[in-house]
């Protein structure tokens, strides 16, 4: 099987970032082992896009310290990625002072993604990846267009089992059994094709999915806790059916907020994959700042949106401003006043300005009219990493989900064609 050019790379980022909510040692045993070369170039893709459009990284002794905490990269592995990116020359004049510790840097990370990828899939071959570390990344591509039986992967019958035993630690690839034969089907599936996976998800037997789904369009970013069905509404998530974000509210409490992003930009739904997160991270938060605001609510989520867009404008002027809109700091769209940290402001750059736009348009369209990472605010303070991506949710929504087996296994075969829709 061919990967397409920059998907090595870009499968690579899926599954570090599918990793990072594993919750297992990734150092030893078969990811270990195996995924040596898929883990570091996963590392180098999350820390370029996430410096991209920096130019100058004067404190990289701050940026390891983040990195660690917001992008699950090794503080003893956080050379290395430099070194990857500096062979990829996405990176240039890096200093390191006393026992070689890097200190600064200027970043040359090319503005459009898909050439960020495609230059990391050298240095991905360079590494000399496994035939477990190829066959993943391959088998991965090849499910996001749809789910196929197991016995159809173009993997050697040999190393099937541990790649799919891998395949499943990062949520990449999940295996299901529909009329009694395995079939594998991955989330980027539902990710990537939303208008397919909505037409499955439209005409399924069950009253309840369909209804679940249209809320979902209907009110994105809808809080999963309030919804009349919140189980099958997770059971979706859970399966990696539908996107389920996750984010901490002010209490410590973990709130899941569903979404079906439509009308995007194949670009949009691959090689820019970090870009729509970052604008499903806003549309999250500016819900939690609607439903569980306090005292000082979000009344109207896409008018504060359209304000933050204004150049230099300090909105949400109020003592809760830094507690509700933490997760964007720490994915680096906002910055706060310095003063009091009762507002915020856009950190300007076309990355965020996009994010912001998308935003709107799911929150007042539900699609994407103008359409697995967020730039890295330096001098943010402690970072807490409380947000979670729609991969990253999968885990935590399936420990939750009590909808059955045969349901899902219902909505992988309509997607394969094998059941008649209704």
């Amino acid at each position: 099987m061919k990967v397409k050019p920059g998907f090595k790379s870009l499968r690579a980022h899926d599954v570090h970032q599918g990793l990072q909510a594993a919750e297992i040692d990734r150092s030893s045993g078969l990811v270990g082992e195996e995924l040596e070369a898929t883990q570091l170039v996963g590392m180098a893709a999350a820390l370029a896009t996430g410096i991209k459009g920096i130019d100058f990284v004067d404190d990289a002794v701050e940026l390891k310290k983040i990195a660690s905490q917001q992008y699950d990269i090794p503080t003893l592995t956080f050379p290395l990625v430099i070194e990857l990116l500096e062979e990829a020359d996405m990176v240039r004049r890096v200093e390191r002072g006393t026992g070689r510790q890097i200190t600064s840097f200027y970043e040359n990370v090319h503005e459009d993604f898909d050439r960020v990828y495609d230059g990391l899939d050298d240095v991905y071959q360079a590494r000399k990846p496994s035939e477990i570390d190829q066959a993943l990344l391959e088998s991965v591509d090849r499910l996001s267009l749809g789910p196929m039986p197991v016995a159809d992967l173009s993997v050697d019958p040999g190393i099937r089992k541990r790649v799919l035993l891998v395949a499943d630690a990062a949520e990449a690839i999940k295996v299901i059994t529909v009329d009694g034969e395995d079939v594998a089907y991955s989330p980027y599936f539902a990710y990537e094709h939303p208008e397919e996976m909505g037409e499955v998800l439209k005409k399924a037997d069950v009253e309840q999915v369909r209804a679940a789904f249209e809320r979902a369009r209907k009110y994105q970013g809808l809080p999963v806790d309030i919804d009349p069905n919140a189980d099958v509404m997770t059971g979706l998530i859970g399966a990696g059916l539908m996107a389920g974000p996750h984010l901490q509210d002010p209490r410590g409490a973990t709130r899941m907020f569903a979404m079906a992003p439509y009308g995007l930009p194949p670009q949009l739904l691959t090689y820019e994959k970090s870009l729509l997160d970052k604008a499903m991270a806003i549309v999250a938060a500016v819900r939690m700042g609607q439903h569980w605001g306090g005292v000082t609510p979000v009344l109207y989520p896409a008018a504060i949106l359209r304000r933050l867009l204004e150049p230099g404008k300090w909105v949400a002027r109020h003592s809760s401003t830094a507690r509700q809109y933490s997760v964007l700091q720490q994915l680096g769209v906002v910055r706060f006043d310095n003063a009091n940290r009762k507002a915020m402001q856009l950190i300007d750059t076309p990355d965020n300005r996009r994010a912001v736009q998308i935003a709107i348009d799911l929150i007042e369209h539900g699609e994407a009219m103008r359409a697995k990472e967020s730039k890295m605010d330096l001098t943010m303070p402690d970072p807490t990493g409380n947000y979670r991506s729609p991969i990253q949710s999968i885990r935590p929504a399936r420990k939750k989900s009590v909808t059955s087996k045969r349901m899902i296994g219902d909505l992988v075969s309509r997607a394969m064609g094998w059941t008649p829709s209704v």
